[in-house]
């Protein structure tokens, strides 16, 4: 139900958006991006995992819909690297997550805005004892500040990321957010 609303609102903004403005803001922009995501689905079980969190690169697209809204597509491949605490090993850690974001500025400066959005995660493992697999939509959102003429961004939210994580001995099936509070950078050119 949270992620119907997610894209209710995403798709709100968007309708308010094209109704003034977008003879004016026609612009159209491609973006690369990094990101860091402090990863809180083993914040539960740190008796198991040693967890580094996520590095991540985006490549995308941003267009300006509205004087201070704007549409932003990206696909972003995170890594990360996790040690057993119950066994000698560590593994990598890598998902690929495309992502639909609105992004509305406070004022027409376009300096401040809100970014929500929904995306949904692929993730791969090269660890022997867990396989892991989509676990639906998720969503996220946050804070940003936007510089030289705005097409440059650094942004601080939050990421919910689902996936199904599964031990591949016992056969047990979990749910868990692999998303966390993040920072993220883009540029546009």
């Amino acid at each position: 139900m949270r992620m119907k609303a997610w894209i209710g609102l995403l798709m709100a903004m968007l309708v308010v958006a094209s109704g003034y403005g977008a003879e004016e803001e026609n612009q159209w922009d491609f973006v690369v991006g990094a990101s860091f995501v402090s990863k809180d689905f083993f914040a539960d079980s740190d008796e198991i995992f040693n967890d580094y969190g996520w590095l991540g690169v985006s490549l995308g697209f941003e267009h300006w819909v509205g004087r201070n809204i704007s549409v932003r597509g990206s696909c972003d491949v995170l890594f990360s690297g996790d040690d057993y605490d119950y066994a000698d090993g560590s593994y990598m850690n890598t998902m690929v997550v495309p992502s639909i974001y609105g992004q509305w500025f406070f004022a027409g400066d376009r300096l401040l805005y809100l970014s929500v959005g929904a995306s949904i995660a692929f993730p791969f493992t090269n660890s022997d004892y867990f396989d892991y697999s989509t676990g639906g939509f998720g969503a996220g959102g946050g804070l940003g500040v936007a510089f030289l003429d705005g097409r440059q961004k650094v942004e601080i939210g939050y990421f919910y990321l689902p996936v199904n994580v599964e031990a591949t001995e016992s056969g047990i099936i979990d749910d868990y957010n692999f998303g966390g509070p993040m920072i993220r950078y883009f540029a546009g050119f």
